[in-house]
């Protein structure tokens, strides 16, 4: 039976951009406004993952979670020289996390996008989630090819603003949700050893995400961390190359 924990730990950031018209002298943060509303729960798993990676507060957050120095490199959808059969699971490593820092660890992530949307009754709908279980997989096989810590990364995007009378920071994954996202998940067969990473990207206005959102991460199960061989390694750093800048963002060709 899984074990379903009491308590998840989960650390937020929230921000809000505002700007002022012609003439207007002042304008209000984290503030019910109306809008055309920009869907960001329709982007891909690369999108998300890129935005995650690239935006600062949420790359500062990811970097704490995952105990790695804000200045970590990272590769995107990454095939040679890790995977030479591209027709072979997993396929592409969805990224690949590298802090010079601590050069002994790689944290290799296979990403998921959960869609989180507005359901009947008051009741959330989450698309992807019966999806999973062909992640299982996928990331047994990113296992298997040795880099320090491996995990599912569960990227749940929330765009639901049929109830506005939440304030604004609570425009996001309901409990009722959450907890069928987090009893899914521990629930999978994954290999021993494979962590499990949620990242929750709530949409609590109409702007798009870059302009406002809550963002969200924690570990719903840890990694084992595995030495690496000095060959693979040795692969890693010729990949993110000596001269790298870090935080560079691209895809292995």
């Amino acid at each position: 039976m899984t074990r379903i924990p009491e308590v998840v730990r989960l650390e937020s950031v929230l921000y809000d951009t505002a700007s002022l018209a012609p003439g207007q002298s002042q304008s209000f943060f984290f503030h019910d406004r109306q809008g055309p509303e920009v869907d960001g729960s329709a982007r891909d798993e690369h999108s998300l993952a890129e935005f995650l990676l690239t935006v600062d507060l949420a790359r500062c957050l990811l970097a704490r979670t995952l105990e790695l120095n804000q200045t970590f490199a990272f590769r995107q959808k990454v095939t040679l020289p890790f995977i030479p059969n591209l027709a072979s699971r997993p396929g592409d490593i969805d990224a690949l996390l590298y802090d010079d820092s601590q050069s002994d660890l790689t944290i290799a992530l296979e990403c998921k996008r959960l869609r989180v949307r507005a359901g009947s009754e008051g009741e959330q709908r989450i698309n992807g989630l019966s999806k999973l279980a062909d992640a299982v997989a996928q990331v047994n096989s990113l296992q298997r090819l040795g880099f320090s810590e491996t995990y599912l990364c569960l990227i749940a995007v929330v765009q639901d603003l049929s109830d506005r009378t939440y304030n604004f920071a609570f425009r996001a994954c309901r409990e009722l949700t959450f907890s069928r996202i987090v009893r899914t998940s521990l629930a999978l067969p994954l290999a021993k050893g494979i962590g499990i990473l949620y990242v929750e990207i709530a949409q609590p206005s109409p702007d798009p995400l870059e302009s406002s959102a809550m963002i969200a991460a924690g570990k719903l199960k840890d990694a084992a961390t595995h030495k690496m061989t000095s060959r693979l390694v040795e692969l890693v750093r010729d990949c993110f190359g000596v001269h790298q800048d870090r935080g560079s963002a691209g895809a292995n060709d």
